[in-house]
């Protein structure tokens, strides 16, 4: 996943997102070293009232960094507090944890049971089932 990650670096944009900046050994362990772009990470500040302005800055500054990983083609799949870096001011967001992105435009991901899915099941938009009943009236 590390390397996954790292593998992305070049297509993204430290205006929105957390790039890498070596994959390198430590202590016998494979390391991503990524950018500091400052801020927090919003999973530090889930569960603290937040002012409406500041809400709505942060929220604007997330569709807007998505918005922008979809423009390049790619899919976070793993999107969640932890995986956001926010400068609680200025709504400024940068996305990370891109070690499971993928660079399919549209992908299917079939029903299995929870441990094989990729991703964190709590935050996953539920999958749309293809009705075939209603594919019969469509046709």
């Amino acid at each position: 996943m590390l390397e996954h990650e790292h593998s992305l670096r070049a297509e993204l944009d430290p205006a929105w997102a957390v790039p890498s900046v070596e994959l390198t050994q430590h202590a016998g362990r494979t390391v991503l070293v990524l950018e500091d772009p400052g801020g927090e990470p919003l999973d530090q500040m889930v569960g603290t009232p937040m002012e409406m302005g500041q809400f709505l800055r942060v929220a604007i500054g997330l569709s807007a960094a998505v918005r922008q990983l979809h423009g390049r083609g790619l899919i976070h799949k793993d999107l969640k507090p932890a995986n956001v870096m926010i400068e609680p001011s200025t709504g400024q967001v940068w996305l990370m944890g891109f070690g499971i992105a993928s660079r399919l435009p549209r992908e299917r991901q079939s029903a299995e049971p929870p441990e094989y899915i990729a991703g964190t099941l709590a935050y996953m938009a539920p999958s749309k089932r293809k009705d075939e009943s209603f594919d019969r009236f469509t046709q």
